[in-house]
C-alpha cells in the first residue's frame, strides 16, 4: 500500500542521514516501487520519492544514479496525473 510505502521511504532517509546508505538504499528503492507503481498514490508522494532517491545517490557519491531517479521521476508523476483524470471523467467528476 502506498501509505506503507511512504513510511518505509521516511525509515529509509532517517538511516541515509545516519550514514548508513548499505542499510537506506533497499528501503528507499522498495518505497519508490510501490509508491510509482500505485495508481492511487498521491503525485506529491511519488515526487518526494524520486527526489529523495536522488538527493540519496547523490550524498553516497553516485551522482549516475541520482540523475536516473530525476529522470524517471517526471513521466511516472504524468502518467499518474493523466489516471487519475480518466478515473474522475469515468465517473462524471470534474466535466462541468
Amino acid at each position: 500500500h502506498w501509505r506503507t510505502a511512504v513510511a518505509v521511504g521516511a525509515e529509509g532517509a532517517a538511516l541515509a542521514g545516519q550514514g548508513l546508505f548499505d542499510d537506506a538504499e533497499p528501503l528507499l528503492l522498495e518505497s519508490y516501487s510501490v509508491l510509482t507503481e500505485d495508481p492511487n498514490t498521491m503525485s506529491v508522494f511519488v515526487t518526494e520519492a524520486g527526489r529523495r532517491l536522488a538527493s540519496f545517490y547523490s550524498e553516497w557519491g553516485k551522482p549516475e544514479l541520482a540523475e536516473k531517479f530525476l529522470a524517471t521521476a517526471k513521466p511516472i508523476i504524468q502518467e499518474l496525473e493523466q489516471f487519475k483524470r480518466t478515473q474522475v471523467a469515468s465517473v462524471g467528476f470534474g466535466s462541468q
